[in-house]
């Protein structure tokens, strides 16, 4: 394959010699190659979402945001803020926004632990199992 670049980056291939802009030679099995022929996966936002809407993950978070022990202002405070990044995790997915849905589930962890602790390992594997199973490439630690 003849490789046509822009700034170094692969911009087409053809299988003749294109003078004067394409006529760097690869193979087809070249990773470079691969790389431009492979589509990259397009996450699968409905799978996410029928995911966490049945979940435990789901329902400790949307307990936390209604939580009936927050009896000073500040527990108040966290426990609105769950709900409120619960909304946005479920915005975020309708509107398949993944730069949202990433700090949405970082706000809902942080005040999660100040009320109730943070997701638990077997939660965290759960999720990440759930973003890999749905092509996304974002994994909580």
């Amino acid at each position: 394959m003849f490789a046509q670049r822009m700034d170094g980056e692969i911009t087409g291939l053809f299988a003749n010699l294109q003078s004067g802009f394409a006529e760097e030679w690869l193979e087809d099995d070249a990773p470079e190659v691969v790389a431009y022929n492979t589509p990259p996966l397009k996450p699968k936002w409905a799978g996410l979402y029928d995911a966490l809407k049945s979940s435990p993950v789901y329902a400790k978070l949307f307990v936390a945001s209604r939580e009936p022990e927050a009896n000073t202002n500040a527990a108040l405070q966290k426990t609105v803020r769950v709900g409120t990044a619960l909304t946005a995790i479920i915005s975020a997915i309708s509107n398949k926004d993944l730069e949202t849905l990433e700090f949405a589930i970082d706000i809902a962890r942080l005040d999660l632990i100040a009320i109730d602790g943070d997701l638990t390992t077997d939660e965290l594997e759960w999720i990440n199992d759930q973003l890999e199973a749905n092509d996304f490439a974002l994994r909580l630690e």
